[in-house]
């Protein structure tokens, strides 16, 4: 399957001319305790609003029964070519590796709702294993730091890219996940050819950039937020946000610890330090010498500590192997 399919000239889903506005419904005030248990439903109820369009694919309608969870979509073939429309098409943004995880497990848990929902865009390997079709993968670029600059070329052509898909093909919504640098800008074009815009993860403006709620209520329709305070933050300056539960909750709450590795750690020595290098492997070269710098003088102090290392994935499994 090839990984950017930009190119690509698909039928069913091309746009007719006719324009239409929509909106997502309000937000009640009631939070889930799960963030994928909360979004998924506001995705669900976006693409169960606003009127249709001559040609448009099916709009979803509630119904009590569950599908098979297992059910999931065919990537051998591109949904922007099938030649039968097979229900709503969902435009879906994640730039780093830890938003493509919240992203498949969004398009994991719509799905067993509604397996007709097809999801296509910027996708890494997790959403792309949940059934995502990928015009482009950013994973592979997610930057920060000194990686800014390399992943600015990658940047503007999926901006282009992105552009084109979303003026080309019919799609019922847009959910865009973390990373504001790249999906504000999508966002916008995402408003701009006429799709509710559902934001989760939202950007964190009440530490640096207040002064851009502004731009922020012009491009998304809704927010999905991960910390109780930043619902009320939001809705001060008039956005429609909902506290839905940190996107860890889930993780949590589907796993129990080794109690056997965990005993083995807690026995190694006092106090006992994780060393976070983070997911993305330009900033694990960046910070990994220097975590190991501060653990070596911690070290010295207090003689018993014992430290563990965080492995994200193999590319930063590659840098500590190769500092350690």
């Amino acid at each position: 399957m090839p990984r950017n399919t930009s190119h690509t000239q698909g039928a069913a889903f091309k746009k007719n001319k006719c324009v239409e506005s929509r909106t997502l419904p309000k937000s009640s005030t009631k939070s889930s305790p799960y963030l994928v248990k909360s979004v998924y439903s506001m995705l669900l109820t976006a693409l169960s609003a606003g009127t249709s369009c001559l040609n448009r694919p099916p709009r979803l309608h509630f119904a009590p029964a569950m599908p098979d969870p297992t059910n999931h979509a065919d990537l051998s073939t591109n949904p922007l070519d099938s030649g039968e429309s097979h229900g709503p098409l969902v435009f879906i943004s994640a730039a780093e590796p830890s938003a493509d995880a919240h992203g498949a497990a969004l398009i994991r848990a719509t799905r067993r709702i509604r397996p007709e929902i097809r999801f296509v865009g910027i996708a890494g390997p997790a959403m792309q294993a949940e059934g995502c079709w990928p015009i482009f993968d950013m994973t592979q670029h997610a930057a920060m730091l000194l990686g800014v600059v390399k992943a600015v070329p990658q940047a503007l052509r999926l901006l282009k890219t992105t552009k084109e898909h979303l003026q080309e093909y019919d799609f019922s919504a847009a959910v865009v996940i973390d990373s504001p640098t790249l999906n504000l800008p999508i966002a916008l074009r995402a408003k701009k050819a006429g799709l509710p815009v559902l934001y989760y993860i939202a950007p964190q403006l009440w530490a640096w950039g207040e002064f851009r709620t502004a731009r922020v209520r012009k491009r998304v329709d809704r927010l999905a937020v991960i910390l109780p305070f930043e619902q009320e933050f939001f809705r001060g300056h008039n956005i429609d946000a909902t506290f839905v539960g940190h996107p860890l909750g889930d993780v949590l709450a589907s796993q129990q610890p080794d109690a056997e590795l965990t005993a083995r750690i807690k026995s190694s020595g006092e106090p006992t330090i994780a060393i976070l290098p983070g997911s993305r492997k330009h900033v694990a070269e960046e910070v990994f010498s220097g975590q190991l710098e501060v653990a070596a003088q911690i070290a010295r102090q207090f003689k018993n500590a014992h430290f563990g290392v965080s492995v994200a994935n193999d590319r930063v499994a590659g840098v500590i192997d190769d500092q350690m």
